[in-house]
């Protein structure tokens, strides 16, 4: 079966990766399809700490694939800034 997910944006790579996670590894094949080829301007997210807090493997993954600043690094993940469209088999979407 194949899921399709339009934007790859923070939901929509967000949505990915829950999806990859609940169901089963194989069955599924997962597709981002984003329009832009470039970005048009940088995107900032903004997570929270509980939110890595509650999901430690969403942090894990979004923090290798992210150009990470914030005041206290060790304290703090409050500015991360995503740059990469990511596929499934974690190659960049140019």
């Amino acid at each position: 079966m194949k899921i399709c997910i339009i934007g790859g944006g923070p939901i929509g790579l967000f949505t990915a990766i829950k999806l990859q996670q609940w169901l089963i590894n194989g069955t599924y094949q997962i597709d981002i399809y984003e329009k832009r080829k470039k970005y048009t301007r940088n995107q900032v997210v903004f997570l929270r700490l509980l939110i890595f807090s509650d999901f430690p493997e969403i942090k894990r993954k979004l923090l290798k694939y992210s150009c990470f600043s914030s005041i206290h690094p060790a304290e703090n993940y409050q500015g991360v800034c995503f740059k990469r469209l990511i596929t499934n088999s974690n190659e960049e979407l140019n």
